[in-house]
């Protein structure tokens, strides 16, 4: 029984919740929880109906990966354990179909097939923010309350209110520890780094960061694109390296930067010098955008909100051509946009769109606005 697969306990516990294990598999669920104390220990503590009818609240109205990572969290907040910790994550994506099943049998109180609980996960447990740790741990984030420590003694909260921070250890490490953030479709992030700096992710976009900086300078790498909010410090300059190997330097400073396609740099506030990897520099003011296109760099005056806007949940186009409209779809929404009509790939959009309100109502706002149509099928959209 030690060899257990436990992809085959997990079908056993499926069967279990949903009523539809035969005598022989509930004999040999019951030999598993018998060999050992860690086994049954970690059966009870998933399947509690006590524990699960304490997080009732937090269950209800909320699909099941999100139940199912409030749920962990907690757990993991009051034992604070890596050993635990560890265990838990290594059987998290095994386990999380019964656990599902669980939560939706004492929530719902009504059976629910096993086909729609399969393509409910599919559906909600892919876009959520990845953590990685700084020993390969990955670990995906949502609201919740949670704390621990990393190798330096780095402090990180989540928090259900004001998300993930770090906060640096006060003990002297020479060690830098990096984690990385990564941030997939039809999702966005924002966190603060352990000098105090605000960083937003929109989808699609990541960002690979010491735990806790160094004392002679702070240096981040990101891709795709990012907000930041950068905590002033004199002593310790500032470096975002992009993706290509160019370098955005500043101290205090808020910006944002887009490696979707070409480099765009937007400047809120502040200075930033923007280096590529032939040493070219430019300088940008507040209100100032760089736009860097095969090496050849551009510098506009522009609306500094249009293109960070996306913080607060908001598309904000203007004489946006379609072609680039279609992949901010793609990245929010995990679609495929197929073009029909070539030509109609430079027609021009201005308009400012709730990126919230759902794809359906977000093309009828656009069809209305651009009397461009719009045909989705599956997660194909097909325009015309």
């Amino acid at each position: 029984m030690e060899k257990k697969e436990f992809s085959d306990i997990s079908d056993l516990i499926f069967k279990k919740f949903s009523e539809t294990a035969s005598e022989e598999e509930l004999e040999e669920l019951q030999r598993w929880m018998d060999y050992s104390e860690q086994n049954r220990e970690l059966y009870n503590q998933i399947t509690s109906e006590e524990t699960i009818a304490s997080h009732i609240k937090i269950y209800q109205g909320s699909n099941v990966q999100e139940a199912f990572d409030s749920f962990l969290r907690k757990r993991l907040y009051l034992e604070r354990r890596r050993r635990v910790f560890r265990l838990v994550v290594r059987y998290a994506a095994i386990l999380l179909l019964p656990l599902a099943v669980a939560l939706l049998y004492f929530v719902r109180k009504q059976p629910v097939a096993p086909v729609e609980m399969v393509q409910q996960l599919a559906d909600s447990s892919v876009n959520k923010p990845v953590l990685t740790f700084s020993d390969g741990e990955r670990m995906i984030l949502s609201s919740g309350n949670l704390e621990w420590r990393e190798k330096d003694g780095t402090r990180i909260q989540m928090n259900e209110q004001s998300g993930m921070r770090y906060r640096a250890s006060d003990s002297i490490n020479n060690q830098t520890i990096y984690n990385t953030l990564e941030v997939p479709k039809q999702c966005d992030y924002s966190f603060i780094l352990s000098d105090g700096t605000k960083v937003w992710l929109n989808a699609v976009s990541s960002i690979r960061y010491p735990v806790t900086f160094p004392k002679n300078e702070r240096v981040v790498y990101a891709d795709g694109e990012i907000y930041l909010e950068v905590a002033k410090d004199a002593s310790r300059p500032f470096y975002v390296v992009l993706n290509n190997g160019m370098k955005v330097k500043v101290l205090g400073t808020s910006f944002n930067v887009n490696t979707y396609q070409d480099v765009q740099v937007t400047l809120a506030t502040g200075r930033v010098q923007v280096e590529d990897m032939e040493h070219r520099n430019w300088n940008l003011t507040p209100g100032m955008q760089l736009t860097v296109t095969n090496g050849e760099g551009v510098i506009n005056k522009v609306n500094v909100e249009d293109f960070s806007a996306w913080r607060y949940g908001m598309f904000v186009f203007h004489e946006k051509k379609l072609e680039d409209i279609a992949q901010a779809l793609e990245r929010w929404y995990d679609i495929q946009v197929v073009f029909l009509n070539e030509h109609v790939r430079n027609e021009l959009f201005t308009g400012v769109l709730d990126k919230n309100i759902g794809l359906e109502k977000f093309l009828k706002q656009l069809f209305h606005t651009s009397r461009i149509h719009f045909v989705l099928s599956g997660n194909q959209l097909f325009v015309k």
